[in-house]
């Protein structure tokens, strides 16, 4: 999964979206796999699937657009230009919420765990990954996943959006 990346727009709205330049890197990478398939006596089918594989990548959208004048929350998802939009009135969402999945190497796992493993581990070692989910009267969505050593950045990101959108912030 690509990592997002916080955007202010104004001091109302903000944006979670994949980084411009992953995006054009994915695209050319496409493009070099498509042309290296293309060369030689005849045409590469593993070229051709990289190819595939990146160009979804490059086009692959994943957008979240928080608007606190709108009072409204945006999801937009899907591969360009088949994208979908979700729009969430302020008043459907009960909180934005942080979930912890940590194991420890020896299999351990529980609340615990997060503190152990903050004592004992270096990040690079740790095995897990933090969660930020937008709860709503009817479902949970999952807004990002990231490896368990980018948890400040994940905890930084959910209360500027909790503190924007007035929402509950919760942990697990």
């Amino acid at each position: 999964m690509l990592k997002l990346i916080l955007r202010i727009l104004s001091p109302d709205r903000v944006e979670l979206r994949i980084k411009i330049w992953e995006r054009i890197f994915f695209l050319l990478l496409s493009l070099f796999f498509f042309i290296l398939s293309l060369g030689g006596d005849g045409t590469s089918t593993a070229g051709l699937v990289f190819a595939l594989i990146t160009l979804a990548a490059g086009l692959h959208v994943d957008y979240w657009l928080f608007d606190r004048q709108e009072k409204r929350v945006q999801y937009s998802f899907g591969f360009f230009p088949f994208v979908k939009r979700r729009v969430f009135p302020f008043s459907d969402l009960s909180s934005f919420h942080l979930r912890y999945s940590l194991k420890m190497p020896n299999g351990e796992a529980g609340e615990t765990v997060l503190a152990k493993a903050n004592q004992v581990l270096p990040s690079f070692l740790q095995k897990g990954h933090v969660s930020l989910l937008l709860n709503t009267r009817e479902k949970r969505y999952t807004i990002q996943t990231l490896h368990f050593s980018k948890t400040g950045e994940i905890e930084k990101t959910a209360s500027e959006i909790s503190s924007l959108c007035n929402i509950p912030l919760t942990h697990e």
